[in-house]
C-alpha cells in the first residue's frame, strides 16, 4: 500500500516487481533501484538500507538510487530499502528488492 502524499505530489511505483536485472560473479554491475517515484516535487528523495544484505562486493548509492560494484558471490539477495521524499512533505515507505547474482 502506498502512503498518502500532499496534493502537489503524485506517487507512482517505478516497478511493481522490485526485481533488479541479474548480475554475474566477477563482472562489474550497476542498476537503478526500482523504488517509489514522486512527481510534482523536486526529487529530493533519499534511500537507506533497512534490512537484508547486498551481495558481497556491491554497495548502495543512497542519493543516486543505484546499486553497483563487482559481486563476489552467487545467490539471491533480498534487501529492504527505506525511502523518504522531502519535496513531498516527508512521505516515507519501504520496498523489498531482489538481486540475483549468477555464477
Amino acid at each position: 500500500m502506498l502512503p498518502t502524499a500532499p496534493a502537489a505530489c503524485a506517487i507512482a511505483p517505478v516497478s511493481a516487481e522490485r526485481v533488479l536485472p541479474a548480475a554475474r560473479v566477477g563482472e562489474p554491475y550497476r542498476a537503478r533501484l526500482p523504488v517509489v517515484n514522486f512527481e510534482g516535487g523536486e526529487g529530493r528523495g533519499r534511500l537507506r538500507l533497512d534490512a537484508g544484505d547486498l551481495p558481497p562486493g556491491m554497495s548502495l548509492d543512497c542519493d543516486g538510487h543505484t546499486v553497483a560494484g563487482t559481486p563476489t558471490a552467487a545467490g539471491d539477495f533480498d534487501f529492504e530499502l527505506g525511502w523518504v521524499e522531502y519535496a513531498c512533505g516527508g512521505v516515507q515507505g519501504r520496498d523489498t528488492v531482489r538481486l540475483t547474482v549468477n555464477p
